[in-house]
């Protein structure tokens, strides 16, 4: 018998799958499917997310079922075509779940049909979903989706997010080993965590979607919390809205350039958000004034639309950490953002332990501090300047000059006292550009 002799079952199998009403036993599976239909019974699908055979049609088992869609769409990572054996212990913990918030009940008597095991989630604190949600569609038809994963179950809820601009990939990094450590952690909460916010501008690494698919709103992180019969950032924000809405704090990961000093915003007088700016633990928070405490240009840039505006506002405390770095897994970066995670964690109770402290703080506002150009040129940083530095009103911060009569047309200085935590290492830039930002102490 050769190889391929073999092989020969396994191969023909697809073809005696009676999909076609003109195959044997089609009749009998339409008998099935018929049956299924009156069933009134809770049903829990749970689907694999590396099976070649039924991950394109997860629609179909949902669709048999007429209560399957009142149980959430669970998608178990790492198994096959034969979930139970692949990954037994993660269907044998959504089945206890399943059962601890079901209970199965006669329709002839209304009674319990079988006594039913009520389970705490307490007894399951690392148990781990990840969950296919839709966000929108593309005039193609084709579902813009993300993966949303969320661990443990009683106790406060963090919501956890990256990635709403597509070139911030250490956020997305930042999660995946987060991941890591929760799925073996005791949590005595909940945690939601989206990777990738954004599908659209991950897939194209850029900051904002093509005007073609949202002339309204190309950035994301304007349109807070959304609206789902929006343009196509709306409708995505509204879908992570669901999630981040009933969380007890939110932390939206966000990396910069290579030009920013890693830093963590929050909105200045939330003493919440300014506590899990605290616990994240970078040396430098920046307390962003919001509404009529706003200056014009936060306005003018519709700033209220941010994630971390709208978050707060609706009394779930938020930070943004900066990270500085995108398009690249940078480790400093990286390693910055899951301590400061895990912190945040620990600082609400959902992770043993108390938070780790780096060592002193500075409380700076945002949105002040900042040194434009004044003309358009070739902009050279000052080689002595370094991210994190303090500097005084004054301080040379690079040049700015005419690359083609070598004119000088200005010499960028700090105008005031303050932390040095951006600096442009674009050399072209145009009037108006920012060369530097300088964060002013409270």
């Amino acid at each position: 018998m050769t190889a391929d002799d073999s092989k020969a079952g396994a191969r023909i199998l697809p073809s005696r799958v009676p999909i076609d009403p003109d195959i044997e036993g089609a009749d009998v599976v339409g008998d099935a499917r018929e049956a299924f239909a009156d069933r009134e019974k809770p049903v829990f699908v749970l689907l694999s997310d590396s099976d070649p055979v039924t991950r394109s049609a997860r629609g179909d088992p949902l669709s048999v079922f007429p209560t399957a869609d009142e149980q959430p769409e669970t998608w178990i990572q790492g198994g096959g075509h034969f979930l139970q054996e692949d990954r037994g212990e993660a269907v044998a913990d959504w089945i206890v779940d399943f059962v601890d918030r079901t209970e199965a009940t006669d329709s002839r008597t209304g009674r319990a049909a079988v006594p039913t095991y009520k389970a705490s989630r307490a007894e399951y604190p690392n148990m781990h979903s990840a969950e296919r949600v839709t966000l929108a569609r593309l005039p193609s038809g084709v579902e813009v989706t993300t993966t949303v994963h969320t661990y443990g179950g009683d106790g406060p809820t963090v919501y956890l997010q990256a990635a709403q601009h597509g070139r911030e990939v250490n956020g997305t990094e930042v999660l995946r080993r987060v991941h890591d450590r929760l799925v073996d952690a005791d949590l005595a909460g909940r945690v939601v965590a989206v990777p990738v916010a954004n599908p659209l501008t991950f897939d194209r690494v850029s900051y904002t979607t093509p005007e073609e698919l949202d002339s309204a709103h190309s950035n994301m992180n304007r349109v807070w919390p959304g609206d789902p019969a929006g343009t196509l950032h709306e409708r995505m924000a509204a879908g992570l809205w669901a999630y981040a809405v009933d969380a007890d704090a939110a932390v939206d990961l966000h990396t910069g350039s290579p030009d920013m000093h890693t830093h963590v915003v929050f909105m200045d007088g939330d003493e919440d958000a300014r506590a899990l700016a605290e616990a994240f633990d970078t040396d430098l928070l920046l307390a962003e004034p919001a509404g009529d405490d706003a200056s014009a240009e936060w306005n003018r840039r519709n700033f209220a639309g941010k994630f971390r505006v709208a978050a707060t506002r609706e009394s779930v405390p938020t930070i943004t950490p900066e990270l500085a770095h995108n398009k690249q897994i940078v480790e400093p970066a990286v390693e910055a953002g899951v301590s400061g995670v895990l912190n945040v964690l620990r600082h609400l109770g959902v992770l043993p332990d108390e938070p780790a402290s780096g060592g002193d703080r500075t409380v700076a506002r945002n949105h002040l501090g900042r040194v434009d150009a004044a003309d358009a040129g070739l902009f050279r940083p000052h080689p002595g300047r370094r991210l994190g530095e303090r500097v005084t009103a004054g301080t040379p911060l690079g040049t700015l000059y005419d690359p083609g009569t070598y004119e000088v047309l200005q010499e960028a200085t700090a105008d005031d006292d303050g932390i040095l935590y951006a600096l442009t290492r674009e050399g072209t830039v145009v009037g108006g550009d920012k060369l530097a930002n300088v964060a002013i102490p409270k």
